[in-house]
């Protein structure tokens, strides 16, 4: 059976967490390493889903601010990645590695291991609803201008989808924002399967 490499990639507001706590929040779930309050990952039984082996998932989501984005290093983060992948499937993501191309540090490994680049296609409009909704039940009143934050992290983030794919041998996919789970969890059934 093959392991399959899952980067989660879209700016914010896209989605990419939500996938993540949906696999933690509905399958057993185990922490992994590091302090009870930020563990370095959790290994997830996706059975009940259907998938055979583990999920692995990079990072920790014991706060708002999760997985990759949380790490210090895109070393550190390559090297989770590298450990976790013989034991099972594995699922990363961060706004930060969304933006990054052939030119990072992690997309080189990512290809290496035969990773998925799964770019989130959500509309414009939905992101920026999710972030101002977030904002309000935060209380965050400070000044926002998403055109000059939001609206460039999404560009930055079509042109990585862009780049990889122009670069030759990254696996770059389209991920729908209707329903990301069963794309992620048809990625993992069809390396269980092929």
């Amino acid at each position: 059976m093959r392991h399959q490499l899952v980067n989660i990639r879209g700016c914010n507001g896209s989605g990419k967490t939500t996938i993540v706590r949906r696999f933690l929040d509905k399958l057993p779930t185990q922490a992994l390493g590091g302090r009870p309050d930020k563990p370095v990952g959790y290994k997830v039984d996706a059975s009940g889903w259907g998938i055979q082996a583990p999920v692995f998932i990079v990072g920790s989501y014991e706060n708002t601010c999760g997985g990759a984005d949380g790490i210090k290093t895109q070393e550190e983060i390559a090297e989770r990645i590298v450990q976790a992948l013989p034991y099972g499937h594995v699922i990363v993501e961060g706004l930060l590695m969304s933006k990054s191309s052939d030119k990072g540090h992690t997309a080189p490994i990512i290809r290496d291991h035969n990773g998925i680049f799964a770019f989130l296609d959500t509309p414009w409009d939905v992101c920026l609803n999710r972030v101002l909704t977030r904002r309000i039940a935060a209380g965050n009143d400070k000044e926002f201008d998403p055109e000059k934050t939001m609206r460039m992290a999404y560009k930055q983030c079509h042109r990585s989808a862009e780049l990889l794919t122009a670069a030759g041998g990254y696996d770059v996919r389209w991920l729908s924002w209707r329903d990301p789970i069963t794309g992620v969890v048809g990625y993992f059934k069809e390396a269980e399967n092929g």
